[in-house]
Order: C-alpha cells, then sequence, then structure tokens
C-alpha cells in the first residue's frame, strides 16, 4: 500500500497469476510490501527538524530552484571554503544555483539533526567522490543522498543503512534506445520493447533510475557496467532489484521505491512502491534504494542512540 495526504490506495496490480520479473522463475524480490517507508516534503528542510529516528523511514526532500530558494540560500552562507570553490567552477548559473541550493539545504538538514550550525557540519568524500559525514561526527549512523535536474532537487535521509537517491527528466530518455546499450542488460532491453510504446521510455527510466540510485548506494558510482545490474522495467509492477552486483548480496536485501516528482507535490506522504504524487504531468521519475539488511551493519557505525529531539 501507498499512502498520499492521508489517503490509503493500492500499489499492486490486480492479477489473477502471480506477477514475475524479467526471469522466467519470478525471480528478484518479493511483491510483499516492506520497508522502508518514504516520507516526502517539499520546500527548504526548517533547521529545527530532527533527523529520522527509525531506522527504515526515509525521508526524501523535493526542493524547486526558485528565486525565493536561492535567496534563501544566498543568505544562509553556510558552505564550506571547498563547496564555494567547487560552485564557482561551473560554468553556468543554472548549474551553479542548482548546487548552493542543494548543499546549503543539505547542511541545513543535517544541522538540524546533529544539533550544530550547518557551517559546521562535516562533510567528507569517498573513493568515487561521493559525499558522506566524517564518521566522527555521525553517533547516529546518519546517511543521505543527493540528486538533481534542471529546476528540482532532491535529498534523502537515512539511518544505519545504505542509501541512495537518483531522479531523472522524462524528457531526455524520449529516445531510450540511443541510451540503452549503455544502461540496459540485454533482458532488460527485450523487456523494455516488448512494452507497448507508450510506456517503453518510462520503463527504461524506471529501470536507469534504479540503476544509479543503487551505485550511490554501493559508493561505487559509475564505476561498474550497468548491464550487470537488473531493475524490474514494468512501470505496472513495483519497483524492485533483480540481480545486484557481485558481492552486494541478493537482490531481495535491497528495498527500491519509485516515485513520479510533478509540480506541487505538497506535504508529507508516505510512497511505496509504484506511488506517484504531483498530478499527470511529472517532471521527473526518482528512484530510492536502500540496504536495510543486518548486512549492512558495518558500512555505518552506530556509536550510540540517536539524541532525544
Amino acid at each position: 500500500m501507498f499512502v498520499i495526504g492521508g489517503e490509503s490506495k493500492t500499489g499492486r496490480p490486480s492479477t489473477d497469476d502471480e506477477p514475475r520479473g524479467l526471469g522466467s522463475d519470478g525471480s528478484g524480490g518479493s511483491w510483499e510490501e516492506a520497508p522502508p517507508t518514504i516520507c516526502l516534503r517539499d520546500g527548504v528542510p526548517a533547521g529545527t527538524l530532527p533527523l529520522p529516528l527509525e531506522r527504515e523511514v526515509v525521508e526524501v526532500w523535493r526542493i524547486e530552484v526558485s528565486e525565493a530558494n536561492l535567496g534563501w540560500a544566498q543568505a544562509a552562507d553556510c558552505l564550506s571554503p571547498e563547496e564555494v570553490g567547487r560552485a564557482a567552477r561551473y560554468r553556468f548559473a543554472a548549474d551553479r544555483d542548482r548546487f548552493v541550493l542543494g548543499r546549503s539545504a543539505l547542511r541545513r538538514r543535517l544541522a538540524a539533526g546533529l544539533r550544530c550550525a550547518a557551517g559546521d557540519v562535516r562533510i567528507q568524500y569517498g573513493a568515487q567522490g561521493r559525499p558522506e559525514l566524517e564518521s566522527g561526527s555521525n553517533p547516529a549512523g546518519v546517511v543521505f543522498s543527493v540528486s538533481h535536474i534542471p529546476g528540482l532537487v532532491l535529498l534523502a535521509f537515512a539511518r544505519g543503512c545504505r542509501l541512495g537517491i537518483d531522479v531523472e527528466t522524462v524528457d531526455r530518455v524520449r529516445d531510450w534506445r540511443s541510451f540503452a546499450r549503455l544502461a540496459l542488460s540485454e533482458r532488460e532491453y527485450a523487456a523494455v520493447a516488448s512494452l507497448p510504446a507508450g510506456l517503453q521510455a518510462a520503463g527504461f527510466l524506471r529501470a536507469w533510475t534504479a540503476k544509479e540510485a543503487y551505485l550511490k548506494a554501493t559508493g561505487r558510482g559509475l564505476t561498474v557496467e550497468l548491464g550487470r545490474i537488473e531493475a524490474e522495467v514494468d512501470p505496472a509492477r513495483p519497483a524492485r532489484l533483480l540481480k545486484a552486483y557481485e558481492g552486494d548480496g541478493e537482490p531481495a536485501d535491497w528495498k527500491l521505491r519509485s516515485i513520479a516528482v510533478g509540480r506541487g507535490a505538497g506535504g508529507d506522504a508516505g510512497v511505496g512502491a509504484g506511488g506517484r504524487l504531483g498530478g499527470d504531468d511529472p517532471r521527473g521519475v526518482a528512484a530510492v534504494t536502500c540496504l536495510l539488511s543486518a548486512a549492512c551493519g558495518g558500512m555505518v557505525e552506530r556509536r550510540s542512540p540517536a539524541p532525544t529531539p
């Protein structure tokens, strides 16, 4: 099930047959609804919010790159010297503005949970350039992920898991075959091609965003062939990982959620598999990927319980 504005709706298609994925045996994750719960919020994070207290909740912030939000980000003046230098290197103002807004909002949200000033949040970069909190300043095991498209920034936060988020615009993949050989396995390509013509771009987008979110969660970035990972492509079925990269456990260990991101999706909403927000004209589609199994315990060291707000 997924819940939008307090109204309960089913996210599972009606069928008399057991649904299956790309493989003929239907392997690659369960159709049963399972954590995480997605808490979707609009706007710049408030400076007083605590970070999520439950391990199986992912908080996703949808932030418009608007004049008002950009004015707030410039006034916040909380970026590190390295971030200020990075912003200055962007060639186009739109890219620079999006980075400044996203990083300022990220710092504000983390600062609220860590109970420090936004400028004092200590962010480091992994081997593949993935930003993360310095372990010494992160006793609660907070993880985050960032993605953006023109006009929109998404921030995801959770605790004690591996987390990745990716968003992409529908318009970029209208001609999905031009991207397919780079992004899809042979089985996925055949599955997308078998969809009705009007659903093929959406099917490709479902797989592409899932894979990029997954690679962010593992910290690898685009260092592996995307065709070695497989995800559900049928928009009528719940999002799920069908094949994980070698050494990353079983596909069912990873919890995948797909969210259509439209204009004006307001308030808090718990979004399950296949949840859609913002009406019939989505700006893009986002995938959220989490590893919530005990196998991820060593990824983020939880040295003490989270502080009570």
